[in-house]
């Protein structure tokens, strides 16, 4: 019994010494993070989000519409998605998304919120539709 005591003493002591190393390690790479290099990300534009947080953000768009059927509140915040110099095209943001959704197996559920969405925007605006390519 009193070898594995000093076993387990000399263990305890040697695994406090190697958390007692890394810790200035980790105060100086919280500081360097913090102080001298922090990220600065600061209005970033939508372009900027990958296509799987688009199609969510549309979607989260698509169940506030079928929660109050508020169509012009859906196009106003489809409009966050778009950016200066592109054409604003709500009809186009969930027609992806729904692509995206069909693809990647969003359930049947949110498909039908997204197509819902997408009849709501035909019905207010027809010039929302795409226009066939000659």
């Amino acid at each position: 019994m009193g070898r594995s005591l000093i076993l387990e003493t000399t263990f305890l002591v040697d695994l406090e010494r190697e958390h007692n190393r890394g810790t200035p390690g980790t105060v100086i790479a919280v500081y360097y993070g913090w102080a001298v290099r922090p990220i600065t990300a600061a209005n970033a534009p939508p372009t900027l989000l990958r296509e799987d947080y688009r199609a969510d953000y549309v979607l989260m768009v698509a169940e506030a519409f079928q929660a109050d059927h508020n169509t012009e509140r859906a196009i106003g915040a489809l409009g966050f998605l778009g950016t200066e110099g592109q054409k604003y095209d709500p009809y186009a943001f969930v027609s992806d998304a729904l692509a995206f959704g069909t693809q990647n197996g969003y359930s049947v559920v949110d498909l039908e919120l997204l197509q819902g969405l997408l009849a709501a925007l035909l019905e207010f605006d027809a010039s929302f539709a795409p226009t066939p390519t000659p």
